[in-house]
């Protein structure tokens, strides 16, 4: 046996070996690693077949950019899993000095774009103000969401701001009769909705950048004239956690089943 065959078999070894424990060690840092060696292993393994451009294209995208970007936002960002004693403590410490009397400010408004994305957002800032302890906040009332426009409608000189889809909907129905007479959710109901749309002079706000400081406080900030939503938890607390867990939480298999069970009830799909 020659001496290539003897480091082919040793690389097809370190392959195989290397292969394996990729999936299989529980350590991620430790599978990114053995998947170096796989990667670099079978970069050597196309230069012997004389594929030099393939062998170098498998180092410098997946070994040299891939991997190393990979590592270094596991790196960054990476949290042990399950129960950590250090964590605990850390939360045990904060629910000690966390105390809700002496809050300086008494109302925490949350305000994102009046869009499906600013929703989005929303959403994920409610979540994490649903973790105790500052579930208490929430509780005592001391979390609201502002009510951007989505919408304003130009007549002349004159804007009248619209806060989403239906309130739309329900603006043009009360000034239109004829609408009103069409059964909804209609194509006919749909095209004349639609006909009636482009013959007003809608501005869509993309998000609150669009709207001049002027607009956005009138609208949104000023006190005297704002609409804010107060966030509560509704009377049977043990449903909406349940619901708040299914939906935000780490368990992809029932978020699955809610999204499939409930697809049937979508009526405003943003795609």
């Amino acid at each position: 046996m020659e001496a290539i065959d003897i480091f082919l078999y040793f690389l097809l070894l370190l392959l195989l070996l290397s292969g394996v424990k990729v999936v299989t060690t529980s350590n991620v840092i430790h599978a990114a690693i053995f998947l170096v060696f796989t990667l670099a292993t079978t970069a050597v393994l196309f230069i012997l077949l004389s594929a030099e451009f393939v062998a170098l294209v498998l180092i410098l995208v997946y070994i040299g950019a891939v991997i190393v970007l990979f590592l270094f936002g596991v790196m960054i960002t990476r949290a042990p899993l399950g129960p950590n004693a250090e964590l605990d403590n850390d939360q045990n410490k904060l629910e000690g000095k966390f105390d809700i009397s002496k809050m300086r400010y008494h109302k925490i408004i949350i305000m994102t774009d009046a869009d499906v994305d600013g929703s989005h957002i929303r959403a994920l800032l409610l979540t994490f103000f649903n973790n105790e302890p500052f579930n208490k906040l929430i509780e005592n009332g001391h979390i609201y969401l502002a009510q951007p426009p989505l919408f304003k409608i130009n007549k002349g000189t004159k804007g009248i701001y619209i806060k989403d889809e239906k309130e739309l909907e329900d603006y043009i129905l009360n000034n239109n009769k004829e609408i009103k007479k069409i059964k909804k959710g209609t194509k006919e109901f749909i095209k004349a909705l639609d006909l009636e749309k482009s013959k007003m002079n809608i501005q869509r706000f993309k998000g609150l950048g669009e709207m001049n400081p002027e607009e956005l406080w009138s609208t949104t900030l000023d006190p005297e004239t704002r609409n804010l939503l107060q966030v509560q938890y509704s009377k049977d607390l043990k449903k909406d956690q349940s619901l708040i867990h299914t939906l935000m939480g780490n368990d992809v298999a029932l978020r699955k089943d809610f999204i499939v069970s409930n697809a049937i009830n979508v009526q405003n799909l943003d795609i």
